[in-house]
């Protein structure tokens, strides 16, 4: 690549060609002596278990006959598990070639595979398979572990039999986390669910949770209905799995932070407040779970909690004190101004980075997300995204990745991502991105970032490599991108 502009109009690959070329079935893993202790055939075990195997070991431990939901098996859903060196794939109907064999019933590939990039439930080889990655807490204990693989567990459990149960990620995005009322009411919604959560008789957890209820009524009324279904949605995906994990780990109780969330963090506290519901219905002595699976959905876990107080007879003389809501109003103001400056300084901290950059601008069709991590995503100007781990975009003419990486993006329209991205750019780079062409395609591959490119103008100034995405000709079919 040498400096200056060039024009990549690279050839159209037919599809048959790439039909039979991405059927090829991948080499057979290679015995290998690692950390896991693999060579071949399994070995005879000495000491420990590897990770993998040993939480795989608690989760036959964890369910012995046990159910945490009704129909929810969880020995009977797939379990991929990245340890930082390989992927480890059990109980898994047919495994793709790539995995050979393990230890403990488990099959592992080389590396990390492509569908590992989150926790969380893809499909491996057509078949629903509960994802974790085992790198990125590593005091958590084996037991932790294992509850966080029965939390994905239970992802794919509920995304085959209650589909609705979900928020629109897109919505987080114009959620109104600036808007300062709905937040004190949400300060004051925690607490009163804290006290509920904490309290010794089913008289407190009654008048408490009451309060909850009564101030999230309040709050939501000042919120727009996609923003409401967005927190109900999220309590149902995430809160209800959440509340599976503390059951797994043996938790019957829980608490909530003393202070609430941050302002941003609207699907981190949905996480935290619907298992919260979930135990206060369990608590209440309510069937809850067979009605929320059998009366229609979605339904939502606080319309069942309010309905289940509104029909127990008694006075809910439960309230904060004035001194209580003028603390929350104050932690309001003062988080929203905290916000507004990590925003500027995260996004001035970004562009900052020492290394390569790359800038990826968009012809007439622009790029689309195809996924990204919700939990790290913070929206530090209007239409400007900073994605802090996970994100994929692409059109007919590219493919993007960035992984473990931040990557900023710039929107189309008025929506910071659902109408697309115009711009996306990736800084701090260890290297020098260099394109090779393969199979039809640019392709640039430089750790944190990946791009397949079809027809692109590429401009490499000093340490930025500028990337101008052509339009395919009209009426062109396009070629699918090598893997």
């Amino acid at each position: 690549m040498r400096r200056g502009a060039r024009v990549l109009t690279l050839a159209v690959v037919s599809a048959a060609f790439w039909a039979a070329a991405c059927g090829t079935p991948p080499p057979a893993r290679s015995p290998a002596v690692g950390r896991s202790g693999v060579s071949g055939d399994p070995p005879a075990s000495r000491g420990a278990p590897p990770l993998p195997v040993a939480i795989e070991q608690e989760l036959e431990r964890i369910v012995d006959g046990r159910s945490v939901w009704p129909g929810f098996d969880l020995l009977a859903i797939p379990l991929a598990l990245y340890d930082g060196r390989d992927t480890w794939l059990f109980r898994h109907p047919h495994p793709p070639p790539e995995f050979g064999p393990g230890q403990g019933g488990g099959r592992i590939a080389d590396g990390r595979t492509a569908a590992l990039r989150a926790n969380t439930g893809v499909e491996i080889a057509g078949v629903p398979t509960a994802t974790v990655l085992l790198t990125g807490a590593p005091s958590r204990s084996i037991r932790e572990w294992a509850a966080v693989a029965a939390h994905e567990a239970f992802h794919v459990f509920v995304r085959e039999r209650y589909s609705g149960w979900a928020g629109d990620e897109l919505e987080l995005f114009v959620y109104p986390v600036e808007a300062r009322e709905p937040l004190t009411l949400r300060r004051e919604e925690t607490q009163a669910l804290r006290r509920a959560l904490a309290a010794s008789d089913a008289a407190g957890t009654l008048c408490w949770a009451d309060l909850a209820m009564r101030l999230r009524q309040g709050r939501f009324a000042l919120l727009p209905a996609e923003a409401v279904a967005y927190e109900r949605g999220t309590e149902l995906n995430e809160g209800l799995a959440t509340y599976v994990e503390g059951l797994a780990r043996g938790e019957r109780g829980m608490d909530l932070p003393a202070d609430d969330f941050p302002a941003e963090m609207v699907r981190d506290r949905a996480y935290a407040v619907g298992r919260a519901e979930a135990v206060l219905l369990d608590r209440l002595g309510s069937p809850w779970k067979e009605r929320l699976g059998s009366e229609g959905q979605p339904g939502s876990l606080d319309a069942m909690l309010a309905a289940l107080l509104a029909g127990r007879a008694g006075p809910r003389p439960c309230e904060l004190s004035p001194r209580e809501r003028a603390a929350a109003a104050q932690r309001a103001g003062e988080d929203l101004e905290r916000l507004r400056r990590e925003r500027e300084s995260a996004r001035a901290a970004f562009l900052g980075k020492a290394g390569w950059s790359v800038v990826v601008t968009a012809g007439e069709e622009p790029l689309f997300p195809q996924r990204f991590d919700p939990l790290n995503v913070l929206l530090v100007r209007p239409g400007e995204v900073l994605h802090r781990r996970w994100l994929k975009v692409g059109n007919a003419n590219a493919e993007l990745e960035v992984l473990d990486r931040e990557a900023l993006t710039e929107a189309v329209g008025p929506h910071p991502i659902l109408q697309g991205v115009r711009r996306l750019v990736v800084t701090g780079l260890p290297e020098k991105p260099e394109v090779h062409e393969r199979g039809g395609w640019a392709r640039i591959d430089v750790p944190g970032f990946t791009a397949k490119l079809k027809s692109a103008t590429i401009d490499v100034t000093s340490h930025e490599l500028r990337i101008r995405l052509n339009s395919p000709p009209k009426g062109s079919v396009p070629s699918p991108a090598p893997p």
